[in-house]
């Protein structure tokens, strides 16, 4: 999943501390997005 766009119907949460990145829910995991691309920088375990 890291370095593929997510779907424009995801919800995408900004980042206080980090306001170039937002997270957002998929398929159960927490993953860190790039907003202005929605590309997904990193999956949470």
């Amino acid at each position: 999943m890291v370095g593929k766009p997510i779907p424009e119907t995801v919800v995408l949460t900004p980042i206080p501390e980090a306001p170039e990145y937002s997270f957002a829910v998929v398929n159960e995991q927490r993953v860190i997005v790039e907003p202005k691309s929605r590309t997904v920088v990193q999956v949470i375990n």
